[in-house]
């Protein structure tokens, strides 16, 4: 048995851009008779071989150089004119064969592997699965039904059931030694394209470990290449396992997806087993030593492709592309063009008539005679008809130059909108403008848009994912570049309930918006990925909800209050908005007002602190002890407010890099402390290549805009691993999708998609993950922090532009030192490290937070988060804030009482902004949340005020037991001038105390 089922190797692969079969895959008719061989073509992979004409079989071995004769363990060789579509060569579905391989002496079909390419992708490679008889003799036909394709789509001339070659299998042949049967490029050959995938053809297995770069000596003009990979032996599936088939060499002039040339007019040439590096086959007999050697054309492929200069964007062809005059694509190539050279342009998309049908055309531009550089406008290249109707529909493309001269021609450069980089990014086509539907999650704002968070960003919803968006502030500025350069977006991405997309522009770094001010003036045009421009815009005043100041004092002052619901940012009217004095511990009353249209203002206290206390019909109660400024807006909870949840799937293109890792997945939104979820439900998709597993239902808080992401890592890596491994070891995918529209309370999300893809993060910026600095833990003296219930968890979180809550872009793992120290190491995506596509797009604030979360046995909770730049070789969190007073299982002595929580947010730690946060809930299940900001420490412990509101006609929580639950927040922010969701998004240091009871009587 030499291989079981078949599968595709990695020439295959690289050079047809995978192993699917594709829509058409070369056998269907129909779809576009102006696509240029009728059928759905495939997209080329770099280093193809393309003819506009049909393909042609050029050769055949074992042949008459070796009479036909065969081992029993020989692979047939079929070399065609052009690169083909795997795909064409075995339908899956019936698993037939192009191929038909007859015994001759039984008159019946030989059992074969499916075919495989190697050779640039022109030559197939035929492998039997049982060993050929000895003495036997097998013909080797066209199928009946063969339909073998080129790239383009276009079936081979040959008619079916043609004799194609008879091979002998000579008893005496298992006596002989090895022979070489099959070379590629042909030896002696010339006018080859200078990128050429070597293939060598032996008459059996050979001994894999005697195979290297020493006896597979190649020479490019008599010296070795600078890249020199080892040959690789042709490999495929047997049932699940990848098996080398050691009969056929290859040696490819590819580095990391690259083609690497071996320059124009040169001798390329490949000696065999020389001594004393011999070539030894499994039976133990050496190769006779041989040479085979082939000449490259005068001419080499272009050295890059893309979009020409100036013209925007660099990875589209929107209508001024394919509608103007100008160049659009710029070809660049690596030594003057020789007379006579043309260029043929071969253009792939989807089909107009059958969005399913790939469609492929060729365009030839002449060369200028001596040019290094040229360029083909729309015209040339017909990009749309004589009705003016558009050659492809809207979606991913591919443009790839091969140049000719006579009857050479050069390999094919595949267009790559940023050649800097190691990845190829493919162009899309898009003629149809977005259309601007409207502001605000729901898409039905068109004049003022409201928002919780820090800094203006636009969002809205478009009738396609948008790409590009300009906002023109005025005089507070734009978000970027201009309008005709603007910025890409910060996240957009499918509404999975309708036919839309949403997104939120990159950020005006407005701040914190004045909220007595007049607001912030828009202008907002937005883009496709084809710099395609919506036909309207949107004009309009942003406003920010949840600003505590700018102003004054309030002390002796009016303060003015603004009452908004807090999951629907809705000014909320006839709110009872009290204010008091606190001095000395004492508590009295100053004034009292009833909101209009949100609004009211009341005097502030004469001396002491002013307290400000919010009560509601329907709504939790909201007190803040010591309000900083004048100006304060009050965010209030409806009682027993229903949450919303959100479910949906994770996939990944390869399986190991979601099946058997570590997943964790995060929404900005999430309830819970921890906010981490799980996956499940993990099966495979596309065949066995990739992997597919469910999340959710997470519960979400309502009314939000939310940003999900996934990320995958191996936690069963030691100390030792990370330091060997690094971040590439330990972080395996991440995934992230937004935004997601706002979910009511009580509502849900179903079918939320996030795509792994194949690798970190998505292109074209880098996917390399990143160790960030290592720092210790210590937790060892932690007031009122006990033994850990488990170790500490570690993630890495960012700001994400537009969302509330912290947004998952990197994990980590924490390991014991003894003592209560914990050494961390984390990671995240290139995509998220400093300078990643994330920071430069504005989707990320810079500066992302490593977040060490512990918890203890009796529930508390402590939470360093230092940002990565100031991440320190050792790392602590504050203490737990400890509920003081009313003492825990005691009584509060009335209805309204103070609160006294203790001060574990030290001077020390040198942030700037501290917040004590304490919510106690009656049995009803309604809560008062009480805020204090931090004092110093000479100042004792916090004390936050209860004042007694039924006097002015408020409603207090019910007497009984009451539940405490008291947090700190530790952060760089501004004490007079911050907004409410600034403590999910920017804390470093966060506490939070297990809740206790005590007695309201």
């Amino acid at each position: 048995m030499l291989l079981g089922l078949g599968g595709c190797d990695s020439p295959v692969c690289v050079f047809a851009d995978g192993c699917t079969s594709g829509p058409g895959g070369g056998g269907d008719d129909g779809g576009d008779p102006n696509s240029l061989g009728g059928r759905s073509a495939v997209f080329p992979g770099e280093g193809s071989i393309m003819r506009s004409g049909a393909p042609e079989l050029l050769a055949v071995a074992p042949g008459s150089a070796t009479a036909n004769q065969a081992h029993p363990e020989t692979p047939i060789f079929l070399e065609f004119s052009e690169s083909l579509n795997p795909a064409s060569l075995f339908d899956l579905q019936n698993q037939t064969s192009a191929f038909r391989v007859v015994d001759f002496t039984f008159q019946q079909d030989y059992p074969m592997a499916p075919p495989q390419l190697v050779g640039d992708g022109r030559v197939v490679v035929l492998l039997p699965l049982v060993s050929y008889r000895e003495g036997g003799s097998y013909q080797v036909f066209f199928s009946a039904d063969q339909r073998i394709a080129d790239l383009n789509g276009q079936l081979i001339v040959d008619p079916s059931d043609q004799l194609l070659v008879e091979i002998f299998v000579d008893s005496s042949s298992v006596m002989d030694e090895p022979r070489l049967i099959y070379s590629y490029p042909p030896d002696g050959s010339f006018n080859n394209p200078d990128t050429s995938e070597i293939v060598i053809g032996f008459d059996r297995q050979m001994d894999d470990s005697t195979i290297d770069t020493n006896s597979f000596d190649v020479k490019v003009g008599g010296v070795t290449p600078a890249f020199n990979p080892q040959p690789m032996a042709l490999t495929t599936f047997n049932g699940t396992t990848l098996v080398p088939v050691t009969q056929v060499y290859t040696w490819t002039p590819q580095q990391s997806g690259q083609v690497r040339p071996y320059g124009i007019d040169s001798d390329v040439v490949v000696r065999l087993s020389d001594t004393p590096n011999e070539i030894v086959s499994q039976d133990g007999d050496t190769l006779t030593p041989y040479e085979t050697a082939f000449r490259t054309a005068d001419f080499s492929l272009p050295d890059a492709v893309m979009k020409a200069a100036g013209s925007r964007p660099a990875n589209g062809f929107g209508r001024a592309d394919v509608f103007g005059s100008a160049p659009i694509v710029d070809v660049m190539l690596s030594a003057a063009a020789p007379a006579g050279t043309e260029a043929d342009f071969f253009l792939f998309g989807r089909s107009p008539l059958d969005s399913t049908f790939v469609k492929s055309i060729v365009r030839t531009v002449p060369i200028p005679n001596g040019a290094t550089t040229f360029s083909a406008t729309s015209d040339q290249l017909q990009l749309f008809d004589a009705l003016g109707d558009v050659q492809f529909a809207d979606g991913t493309a591919q443009v790839a130059v091969q140049l000719r001269n006579g009857g050479a021609r050069s390999s094919a450069r595949r267009f790559d909108a940023d050649p800097a980089t190691s990845a190829i990014d493919a162009p899309i086509f898009d003629t149809t403008a977005p259309v601007f539907l409207g502001l605000g999650g729901s898409g039905a704002v068109t004049s003022e848009l409201v928002g919780e968070v820090r800094d203006f960003a636009a969002f809205g919803r478009a009738s396609e994912p948008i790409a590009y968006a300009f906002v023109d502030a005025g005089a507070d500025g734009t978000n970027g570049g201009s309008l005709s350069d603007p910025p890409r977006i910060a996240f957009s991405t499918p509404s999975p309930e309708a036919d839309e997309a949403l997104f939120i522009a990159a950020p005006v770094a407005v701040g914190a918006v004045d909220p007595l001010g007049p607001g912030v003036s828009y202008e907002v045009t937005i883009y496709d990925e084809a710099y395609n421009a919506a036909t309207l815009t949107a004009v309009g005043v942003f406003t920010q909800r949840g600003v505590v100041g700018p102003g004054g004092a309030p002390t002796g002052s009016t303060v003015d209050v603004r009452v908004f619901d807090a999951l629907t940012l809705e000014p909320l009217d006839g709110a009872l908005v009290l204010s008091h004095q606190e001095s000395g511990g004492a508590t009295s009353f100053v004034a009292s007002a009833t909101t209009v249209g949100g609004a009211a203002s009341v005097a502030g206290a004469g001396g002491g602190s002013t307290v400000i206390t919010v009560d509601a019909s329907g709504y939790d109660l909201f007190t803040f002890h010591g309000v900083p400024r004048d100006s304060v807006d009050i965010m209030l909870q409806p009682t027993m407010a229903m949450s919303a949840e959100i479910s949906g799937t994770v996939s990944a293109l390869i399986t190991a890099q979601l099946q058997t890792t570590d997943n964790v997945l995060q929404d900005t939104r999430a309830l819970s402390p921890s906010r981490l979820s799980g996956l499940s439900g993990c099966g495979t998709i596309n065949g066995s290549t990739g992997a597919e597993c469910d999340f959710g239902p997470v519960l979400i808080r309502p009314g939000r805009l939310g940003g999900i992401s996934s990320i995958g890592t191996r936690d069963s890596l030691t100390q030792a691993d990370i330091l060997t491994q690094g971040a590439p070891g330990f972080l395996l995918n991440f995934a992230l999708a937004a935004p997601f529209a706002p979910v009511p309370a009580g509502g849900s999300t179903l079918g939320a998609v996030l795509d792994a893809g194949a690798s970190l993060g998505f292109p074209p910026s880098s996917t390399a993950a990143t160790l960030l600095s290592a720092t210790s833990l210590s937790l060892g003296g932690v007031p009122g922090f006990g033994a850990l219930a488990e170790d500490p968890k570690v993630t890495v979180e960012a700001a994400g532009t537009g969302l509330a809550g912290p947004l998952l872009v990197g994990a980590g793992l924490s390991f014991p030192q003894g003592g209560s120290n914990y050494a961390v190491f984390s990671a995240v995506p290139g995509v998220a490290a400093p300078g990643g596509s994330l920071e430069t797009s504005g989707s990320i604030e810079p500066d992302v937070f490593v977040k060490l979360r512990s918890v203890d046995m009796s529930g508390n909770e402590v939470v360093a988060r230092p940002r990565a730049s100031s991440v320190g070789a050792v790392t602590a969190p504050m203490g737990v804030p400890t509920l003081l007073l009313p003492a825990p299982g005691g009584m509060s002595g009335g209805a309204a009482y103070n609160v006294v929580v203790q001060d574990t947010l030290l001077d020390a730690v040198g942030l700037a902004f501290g917040l004590y946060r304490v919510h106690l809930t009656d049995s009803t299940g309604r809560t008062w949340t009480l805020v204090g900001l931090d004092t110093d420490d000479a100042g004792g412990d916090i004390l936050m005020s209860l004042p007694d509101i039924a006097a002015q006609g408020g409603t207090p929580l019910m007497g009984g037991q009451i539940t405490a639950e008291v947090e700190a927040f530790g952060a760089d922010l501004d004490r007079g001038e911050f907004l409410w969701t600034d403590l999910e998004r920017s804390h470093e240091l966060f506490s939070r105390a297990a809740a206790v009871t005590f007695t309201q009587n």
